[in-house]
């Protein structure tokens, strides 16, 4: 059963939220999700989407956990929603991390139409727009016909280790995000999590040097897909 409860009062308008029989509102449901992201930040690797009330993507964050400024700032949050790896690895497809967490922004709050026209009047174009790389497709982007993990295995035979790295040692796992192209071509390749210049060189090249993508589709229309992909150096005894 859930009843009502009232927040507070600012400027003349009453925020009531809903509270179920065990005392946890939906926003000490998400202080308490935050404090568990914070905590764990060291051990997990999280993948942060955000939306909008309407559900349009705002942005996603590859675990920078520092940069999601809405964990500290709990005020303008709905919900957050942190999934186990089964869920995500189903939701998010082409990502890494083993939890997806989502966060969904509250409605902004209505200002005077004279204010908002004098400050976007001064603003550049919104950082979102349609041109925006997705993360979800109706129909996902294919790599000759394959998912993404077949085009890991181009990647893996088409790798070559630097000479040095191999002289030196060096091994590890470099993830690198890149965009899919509305015409197949591969763009925007950058590492997000490196190991040594050298092996996050090879890794930015081999991907950029991708044959090309059957796109992504939403309503029939090509889009702009953005994947990350782990890629690992392992040298062998």
């Amino acid at each position: 059963m859930l009843v009502q409860e009232v927040t507070g009062q600012e400027r003349g308008v009453v925020e009531i939220n809903l509270k179920s029989r065990n005392g946890k509102s939906p926003q000490e449901k998400n202080r308490k999700a935050a404090e568990e992201i914070q905590n764990n930040g060291a051990n997990k690797e999280y993948y942060f989407v955000i939306y909008d009330s309407k559900g349009k993507l705002v942005k996603s964050n590859h675990n920078r956990i520092d940069e999601v400024s809405e964990l500290k700032n709990l005020s303008g949050v709905a919900s957050i929603e942190i999934l186990d790896q089964a869920q995500t690895k189903e939701k998010f497809p082409t990502i890494s991390s083993d939890n997806a967490v989502i966060i969904t922004l509250k409605p902004s709050e209505p200002i005077d139409r004279e204010v908002l026209h004098a400050f976007t009047a001064l603003q550049p174009s919104p950082e979102f727009t349609d041109d925006t790389p997705v993360m979800t497709a109706e129909i996902m982007p294919k790599f000759q016909e394959g998912s993404i993990n077949d085009f890991r295995n181009w990647c893996v035979q088409n790798i070559k280790y630097p000479a040095e790295a191999h002289k030196e040692g060096i091994q590890g796992r470099v993830i690198v995000s890149f965009v899919v192209e509305r015409d197949g071509t591969v763009s925007n390749v950058k590492v997000l999590r490196g190991v040594n210049k050298l092996l996050d060189d090879e890794s930015v090249r081999v991907i950029a040097s991708s044959p090309k993508w059957t796109p992504g589709m939403n309503q029939g229309k090509p889009v702009r897909f953005t994947c990350n992909l782990p890629l690992d150096f392992t040298l062998t005894k």
